[in-house]
């Protein structure tokens, strides 16, 4: 419900929570159907990178949650006058962002575990590919599920005001 005051421009914190919500959702049910596929029945890839395929995800949901709150930061401040244009501009900015976010946590990511490997053995090429495919694979789902909520509500705010 959108009120008299709205401003375009300005997401409302609830929007950010619901995309976290939606995002652990879609995650969570994406890697559970992925882990079952690769680690049970035929085992498509060895047990060992497990433990890797898990930092992954858990990485991406930091990814997620360091993103939105990231999104919430920039759409939260007022841009009075705001036109389709400042709007594209700032979720353009957000994505852009976002993207930043993600690189960071991925380069992270690579080095604590050549550092600190998730077994008695150093990490293999295909320890650190399995780690860098799920969170690169997570992280994608959830800016795909934050950028939908985000534009919607922006979309379903600006034919309200």
């Amino acid at each position: 419900m959108a009120s008299a005051t709205a401003v375009p421009g300005v997401i409302e914190s609830k929007v950010m929570v619901r995309a976290v919500l939606q995002s652990a959702v879609m995650l969570l049910v994406a890697g559970a159907g992925m882990g079952l596929l690769l680690f049970g029945g035929e085992n498509l890839v060895e047990g060992a990178v497990a433990p890797y395929f898990v930092a992954g995800l858990c990485v991406a949901v930091a990814a997620m949650l360091l993103t939105i709150w990231l999104h919430g930061r920039f759409a939260s401040t007022q841009m009075p006058g705001a036109t389709s244009h400042a709007v594209s501009a700032r979720l353009t900015g957000l994505l852009a962002a976002g993207m930043a976010v993600k690189m960071t946590l991925l380069v992270l990511g690579f080095l604590v575990l050549k550092q600190f490997p998730l077994g008695a053995d150093p990490a293999k090429f295909s320890d650190i590919a399995t780690f860098a495919v799920t969170f690169v694979g997570g992280s994608l789902l959830c800016q795909i599920s934050t950028a939908l909520t985000i534009s919607r509500a922006l979309s379903q705010r600006c034919t309200t005001t």
